[in-house]
């Protein structure tokens, strides 16, 4: 088997392609016509010590959760990049820490889903990345090729 150029993944490494998100909704501020519509409530750019990167809100009205997601780097284009989900208290402590060049930070925000409401864990976002979800919208935003889950 021919495997030039590829990523080396390990047993516990996979990685899924993201879909092109080119355009996404953001619910109008007091407007009734945007009210219940999912997509970006925050977009800013923020300054991680030598790095920068763009912390992103996420609403989805399905699934009645917000998610919170920091791209840490050159996330734009990039392929193969890390997920790691983190206290959403320490986000942004956590994304001035990192190491990889581009990295995307989950904030473990409340989800509510059939099971209630809880805490996103690892698992909810390796779900989500590979069978669809708020998770993988906002991730998709990102502009990233591919992540590792």
């Amino acid at each position: 088997m021919n495997t030039a150029g590829e990523a080396f993944f390990s047993w516990t490494a996979k990685r899924v392609m993201l879909p092109r998100t080119l355009v996404s909704v953001a619910p109008g501020g007091g407007n009734p016509a945007g009210k219940g519509r999912s997509g970006i409530t925050l977009d800013v750019t923020v300054p991680l010590g030598q790095l920068t990167g763009r912390l992103l809100a996420y609403r989805d009205t399905d699934w009645d959760t917000e998610i919170v997601v920091l791209m840490v780097g050159q996330v734009l284009g990039a392929d193969d990049v890390p997920v790691r989900v983190v206290d959403e208290d320490t986000i942004l402590l956590e994304g001035e820490r990192s190491i990889p060049p581009a990295e995307i930070l989950v904030a473990a925000t409340t989800i509510r889903d059939g099971w209630g409401t809880r805490h996103l864990a690892r698992r909810d976002v390796d779900h989500q990345l590979c069978t669809g979800g708020p998770v993988r919208d906002a991730i998709a935003l990102s502009g990233a090729v591919s992540v590792d889950s």
